[in-house]
Formats: structure tokens, sequence, C-alpha cells
């Protein structure tokens, strides 16, 4: 009878090593390795559903439970190569002869990795491991109840092993931890799997989830018997009060550090895997290096990966992918259609490096099916999504309307609370949209986005009803109103501004705040291609809004100032007057001033708007 809790060995991870998609991430042990037995070896890796979290528990679990007789499973595997790699560079430094003395770093360089390869020999199946999945014990039960369920299981698991037993039930379970290590002499490893269930399937009981999180904190306790302890699931660590949980070390989809590569499937390894079954590919595809040293594929027309783009685009044209080849077909299986469709997790590692990750599940599926459609939706995670962005915290929902425009926002992932329940603000639900995969996080510009088409399809689905039809109406409205700006056109853009206008709460209408809501509800499709600055001080006055093209946008930098009870041209005269423009010197070739006004005694609530190019020559 096999043993599934206490040193479950390698069975589990030989079906996933069996797969014909099998893609080999033991590297990541060497990782790992590096802190069993040091104050850092509570680790708690968090991702989203099926992006190989348990694969990883097996893959471990394999690899550290104790047997008499080592396993075989790692000897053609990358961790294998990497001991092997070590190994013949220490035989070279050693049939060298004498160290040079002087060169002090490279003695150094030289021991770390003599040490390294001890520690991947040391711990091969050299510890006693406890694996869990905690989905077993709390997602349908009390609790005590499921406490109680887990203390019996790993009692009966580890009975089959050693025989002379004594740990009662009624005792607390770290004294199991210390009794198994006071017979065996070996240290322990414990894997937790799907820890944060009870915090995501009883979400609103927090009793329970407090009980939950005390029950953790004893399991957890820093004990010298305790080798590593690697835990995973979707959320980060909610901790409560003084808690063992503080003693981990989080890597998440916000912050993955040494984690990034090993989160889901590489640009390298994706192409492999097409390499392996996809036959016939596009011999004409270019592959460009980018600088974190994974190989892209451009198109051979374009010379560009074309990225999604409104509703309308998702509609399939006839492409061609030069001027006689057949027919480009978006729902081909290929290297480039998977790239689209599943690609776009921009992880940074610890060396801030851009890691480029796929959606392991629906890579496999779509070269397994040799489809390409959506196999997002079969995550039972869907609901969350489809709950939480209607949600209306702070205008999230055109917020969404943004994201699925292909628009980044910028948020503060530091106010989330690692539950599903505690939010504040628009940014703790779209942090939580991250840690579900939902959304590509920018650690270095804070900033989100949808990650790919699967995904896109996702939010449209969610959002393919009446009441989000207005915000896009009023989303094409703003693309419209930036449109006539950049080319002059005043009498359209204060009719269009009028409506946006309308828009806001009637019973501020005839206020100046009204006025700036509305400007900045008429111009809000401009996220996508612009920085936004409110309010910034020129010396002499303060400029209302200022809109700073990105990097990836070649239009017009522009001023909007704005003027209530008065008219556009004294609004455009105080542009001038107070050099607003001397805050963007870097535009001044190719920088509008805009001025609007709203006078309310006028009849219809008439706006009006005069624009006019920034004149670098023209003294003030």
């Amino acid at each position: 009878m096999s043993n599934r809790v206490f040193n479950p060995g390698d069975m589990n991870y030989k079906f996933t090593v069996n797969s014909p998609y099998f893609i080999d991430k033991t590297d990541l042990i060497y990782e790992i390795n590096k802190r069993v037995n040091i104050d850092n070896r509570y680790i708690c890796v968090t991702r989203p559903r099926r992006f190989g979290k348990t694969i990883t528990a097996n893959m471990l679990s394999a690899y550290y439970s104790y047997s008499d007789e080592k396993t075989t499973i790692f000897n053609d595997k990358n961790i294998a190569k990497k001991y092997e790699k070590l190994n013949k560079t220490e035989e070279s430094n050693n049939s060298n002869g004498e160290i040079n003395e002087t060169d002090k770093e490279n003695k150094i360089e030289k021991r770390n990795k003599a040490d390294e390869k001890t520690k991947i020999l040391k711990y091969l199946n050299e510890f006693n491991v406890i694996q869990l999945t905690m989905n077993d014990y709390f997602s349908k039960d009390t609790i005590d109840n499921g406490i109680k369920k887990l203390k019996n299981d790993i009692i009966k698991n580890v009975k089959m092993t050693i025989k002379n037993l004594k740990y009662s039930p009624d005792e607390e379970i770290y004294d199991l931890f210390s009794e198994i290590f006071t017979i065996t002499k070996r240290q322990i490893v414990i894997i937790i799997d799907e820890w944060d269930v009870v915090i995501r399937k009883k979400k609103d009981d927090l009793k329970s989830i407090e009980e939950y999180l005390d029950f953790l904190n004893l399991f957890l306790k820093d004990k010298n018997y305790i080798a590593l302890v690697y835990m995973t699931g979707i959320l980060p660590l909610k901790k409560i009060g003084f808690s063992s949980l503080y003693t981990f070390i989080e890597l998440t989809m916000v912050d993955p550090s040494w984690m990034a590569k090993y989160i889901g499937f590489t640009d390298e390894e994706v192409q492999k895997l097409c390499k392996k079954f996809i036959k016939n590919q596009n011999e004409n595809s270019k592959k460009q290096k980018r600088n974190d040293g994974m190989a892209i594929v451009k198109d051979s027309t374009n010379n560009n990966i074309q990225s999604f783009n409104d509703k309308d685009d998702l509609i399939h044209k006839n492409k061609f992918e030069n001027s006689n080849e057949k027919e480009f077909n978006p729902r081909e299986i290929s290297y480039d259609n998977i790239k689209k469709r599943y690609n776009g997790y921009k992880l940074v590692d610890d060396e801030n490096n851009t890691v480029s990750i796929y959606t392991p599940f629906s890579v496999i599926n779509a070269l397994d099916k040799k489809k390409i459609r959506n196999y997002w939706n079969k995550s039972s995670s869907f609901e969350y999504l489809s709950s939480y962005i209607h949600m209306n915290y702070d205008g999230l929902k055109d917020d969404i309307i943004l994201l699925i425009k292909k628009g980044t926002i910028k948020i503060n992932v530091k106010t989330y609370q690692n539950d599903m329940t505690s939010f504040k603000c628009k940014d703790d639900v779209f942090t939580l949209l991250v840690h579900l995969g939902y959304l590509c996080y920018d650690e270095n510009n804070n900033e989100v986005s949808i990650p790919n088409n699967e995904i896109l399809e996702e939010f449209e689905i969610c959002t393919n009803s009446k009441d989000w039809s207005d915000l896009f109406r009023d989303f094409q409205r703003s693309k419209e109103i930036l449109k006539v700006t950049l080319q002059y056109k005043t009498d359209k853009v204060a009719e269009l501004v009028e409506e946006a206008h309308d828009e806001a709460d009637k019973k501020t209408y005839n206020k100046e705040t009204a006025l700036k809501y509305a400007i900045k509800l008429a111009y809000y499709a401009a996220r996508i291609n612009y920085t936004i600055l409110d309010e910034v001080d020129s010396g002499k006055g303060y400029a209302d809004v200022i809109y700073i093209p990105k990097q990836t946008c070649n239009d017009s930098a522009f001023i909007v100032k704005l003027k209530y009870m008065n008219s556009s041209e004294s609004g455009m005269n105080q542009i001038i007057e107070r050099n607003y423009s001397s805050r963007l010197v870097h535009y001044k070739d190719n920088l509008l001033l805009v001025a609007i006004n709203y006078d309310k005694e006028t009849k219809n609530k008439k706006h009006t708007c005069t624009i006019r190019k920034y004149d670098k020559n023209k003294k003030i």
C-alpha cells in the first residue's frame, strides 16, 4: 500500500515526467536547496490555478522523501546536469594545481560551488517528508473536524513506516513531528498544497479563517527538526496578530524574485514544445533575442507580434504571412498563435530581468487538441472575476473598460489584505485579480494590464451585458474626443465634452469640480497612450491637466486648461502668460495647448474650446 502523506516518494511525479508535454523544471530544486536548514527555510510560493503548483509539490516530495534506495527519476534531469557541471568545474580546478592566492574572489566562488554540489548530493531522499493538500481536509468540513482528519491521516500514514509511534491525536501537532524526528533521527520537510483553501472557500466566515490560521501557526512553528517548509496556493499569506507565518519568504505574482522563471512556461520552453509537436512550422519566422535572453518570433511582414486590440479587432480578418503565402488563420496551431493567445505575464526576477511567462495548462491543451481556443474558462476562478469586476470601487468599472481596450492602470499592491473580502479600494480588487491570474503586474511601473487574448476573452464574456454598454459607449466617445483634439477640431471637442459633462453629477454640474471631472472623463481613453498629470505647478500657476505621450506613442503632448464662467480664449492666454509649457521642455516641438470653458449662463450649457500648437519661437 502506497504512502501518500509520509515520504510518498516519486510515484506522483512519475506521472508528470511520463507526459509527452513534460517540461523539466528540476533546476528549481537547486534554488530550494540553498534555503534548507537556514533561517529562510520557510517558503510560500503562490500563483494562479493551473500554473503547476501541485506538480512542483510532487517534484519536491519525490526529491526529498526518505528512501533506502535513491530514486533515479532525476538522473537525466536539469538538477543532475547542474550537479555534473559543478562537479566537472571543481575537478578541472583541482587539476590545475595551486590556486592563484591573489584572486580571492575566484577562490570564494569555487568554495561556494563546492558547497552547492554537496548540498545537492546530501539532500536527495534524505528527509522525512510530510505532504499535505489542505483541500482534502478543510474545503467541506469545519476547521475542528478538518484538523482531526489531518492528524489522523498523518498518524495512519506514519504508522505504516514507524510501527512504534506513541503520538495521540489529543496532543499538539508539533509533538508528532518531534516524535518522528526522535525515532528516525531525520529532519522533516513539510510540503503543503492549497494552503489558502479556507481563505477562498470560506471567505465570509471570519471565525473559521481565524481558527485555521491559528492552527497553521502551531503546525508550522519554527523548530530545529524542520529542515524546510514549502507551501503553495493562490493567495499570499494572511497574517493575523503574532504568527509563525511571518517567518515565511513569500514569492508571489507581484513579487516572484528568484521564482519568476518557474511560475509557468517560459518562451524558450514553449518553443521547444512547438518544435516537438507542431509540424511544418513557418520557416520564414524570424527570431530576435530580447533583453531577458529569450527568443521571440516576429511576423515576416510587419516585424512585430500583433497585440490584442479593441473588441472589433478580435473578429478574425483575412491576413497573409507574405504576398504569396496562404491565408493566415489565427485559430491554426502555431508558435505565433500560441504566443499571442497564452503569453503575457511579465515577471521580474531577483536580478531585475523580465521573464515572459505562459499559462502552462492552456499551452498543453492547445498542443494536445491542436486547437487555439480559450481553455481558461474551465477554471473555477471565473466566478471570482465576474463577481469582483462588478464592484464599482472608485470607478473600477471604468478602469476595467480601459484594460479591455489594452490600457494599463497604476495600482498600489501594498493595501491588499490577502483575502477575498477585505477590499477598501479598487487597487485591492486589482491586486486580487493579479493573484488569480486575470491581470499581469508590471513591478517596475506598478501597473496592471490584461496579459493575453485568452484572458481578454474572459473579461469580454463578463462585460457582455447591458449594464456595461453605457461604459463602452463612453469610452468610444472618449477616444473620439482625443482624436478630434489632435486634429484641432475645436467645435467637435466642445460638443463631445458637453456630452461628457452631462455624465457628471447633476448637483455639481455648475461647479468647477464637476467640470474637471467631466474633462477627465472626456479624455479617459488617453490613459492608454498617455501619462496624465494633474495640477502641475509651472511656477506661475497650475496647469489643470497635462497629457504626456508614453514611449510607444508618437502623438502630441497637450496641456488642458479649464475655465469657468469665462472664455476659452482667456484660458489660452493664461496658458501662454503663465508659461505652463515650461514643464514640457522635451515636447515643445510637438505640443498642443487646449483651453476649454464652461459658461453656465449660456443657453444649453455651452462649452467652448480653443486649440493651438505651441510655438517655441513666440516670445511671451
